[in-house]
């Protein structure tokens, strides 16, 4: 059947029932497949309003798409709404928080109850009441102290470190000490972490490193040990309050009375040097005073690099111990030492170990192998690892003297070490 457009049947609007049921009966179905359209088209009206009716149902169709179109734009609008929200949301309290920041700086500078770190990163000097701080670019730098209680300072007038810190904050402002007390665990812990060997004893914070002071050629000063860096006192000049062990006395060591006896005096000596000279000759004569269940005196070499015959002369006192005349040799290396330090060759030592009648020729062997120098090497390691820095030093049971103190002083200590 051929079919008919709309306009046709706009012209004839006076078609039969045959004619409509063509146009609009099965065959029309099977072409289009809408049975809905067919169920819902009314045959008896004209063709204007059935094709009104299908451009009603397309432009509803359309109008349905349209809305969907806008819904989805809604919810993107929505989304975009709600994203706004949010960012206005988090200005507001970023706002209130500066707000509140500017308010709590007005209210602490006008109370004087404080003064907030953005304010404080402004200035260069800050007072408050009777006080005046200073701004450093260095970092904060931790010390800590070690020494002895409060109430034990009067015994140990040396082991007070408060002169030593005064003068390390000058250098380093931004230094914060904490005192511990040597005895303490944390004190223990520290003695043995970091092989403290006397106090006042200064261990710095790794931040040291950062320091301008520490920069400026005063690392010297500063000896690393593990995570922090500990100060030579002795070097530095500040005195030795009390040492926290004693140097050990070997069987190699030039002795005089009981290794039993209650005062030990250990003594580091240079043959060379005018003021070891001076201090043998004292600390011999005191200690002859005593008997030999009470005192027993330990001698030591430790030649220092400006004596260049310092070495040799320590050498010829070595091979005359091992004859039983050290102390004989002693006192002729210390009474001639102008004599021999100014000779070129070893002959004066040679005249000296006949004038004592040692065998000659074990003291030759002796002296022209060099046979204690690695002794000798040992005892000056271990009078630096006391910290020492010259000549002449002792130990008075763990009582550091050094340089000359004269026989009173000697005698003195002796007596009180003594009396404990």
């Amino acid at each position: 059947m051929e079919k008919r457009s709309s306009a046709e049947g706009t012209e004839d609007n006076n078609v039969n029932e045959d004619q409509k049921t063509g146009l609009f009966g099965e065959e029309q179905s099977e072409e289009n497949g809408d049975e809905n359209m067919r169920q819902n088209t009314n045959v008896d009206e004209p063709l204007e309003k059935r094709t009104e009716g299908v451009e009603s149902a397309d432009k509803s169709q359309n109008e349905s798409n349209k809305e969907k179109i806008t819904l989805n734009e809604h919810e993107g609008k929505g989304e975009h709404k709600k994203t706004i929200k949010n960012l206005i949301s988090a200005v507001i309290v970023l706002s209130g928080v500066a707000a509140g920041s500017f308010f709590i700086d007005i209210v602490q500078f006008a109370s004087g109850s404080g003064y907030s770190e953005k304010a404080l990163q402004k200035t260069n000097v800050f007072v408050a009441g009777d006080k005046t701080w200073v701004a450093f670019k260095e970092p904060a730098i931790e010390v800590q102290i070690l020494t002895v209680k409060d109430d034990e300072l009067e015994n140990c007038e040396n082991c007070d470190p408060s002169m030593a810190l005064v003068w390390l904050k000058r250098f380093i402002p931004t230094l914060i000490a904490r005192k511990v007390d040597v005895s303490s665990p944390e004190g223990k812990e520290i003695v043995k972490g970091y092989d403290l060997k006397s106090i006042p004893a200064f261990v710095f914070s790794s931040s040291l490193r950062e320091s301008e002071f520490y920069d400026e050629e005063a690392s010297v000063l500063f000896e690393k040990k593990k995570d922090k860096f500990v100060l030579n006192t002795v070097g530095l000049g500040i005195p030795v309050g009390r040492y926290l062990e004693t140097p050990e006395i070997s069987g190699n060591d030039a002795q005089r009375g009981n290794k039993d006896a209650k005062v030990k005096i250990v003594v580091y000596s240079d043959f060379q040097c005018p003021y070891s000279k001076r201090f043998f000759s004292e600390i011999t004569k005191v200690a002859e005073e005593f008997d030999d269940d009470q005192v027993l005196l330990v001698y030591k070499n430790a030649p220092i690099e400006l004596h260049p015959r310092g070495e040799i002369s320590a050498i010829v006192a070595c091979c005359a111990r091992d004859q039983e005349k050290f102390w004989e040799m002693s006192r002729i290396l210390y009474d001639k030492q102008n004599e021999w330090s100014n000779a070129a060759g070893t002959e004066p030592f040679r005249k000296y170990a006949r004038s004592l009648n040692m065998d000659t020729k074990k003291f030759n062997e002796c002296l022209d192998n060099k046979s204690h120098f690695e002794e000798i090497q040992m005892d000056k390691e271990e009078a630096e690892d006391f910290g020492t820095s010259g000549v002449p030093v002792a130990f008075i049971n763990e009582q550091f003297i050094s340089g000359i103190v004269g026989e009173d002083k000697l005698r003195s200590i002796i007596n009180n070490e003594l009396e404990k």
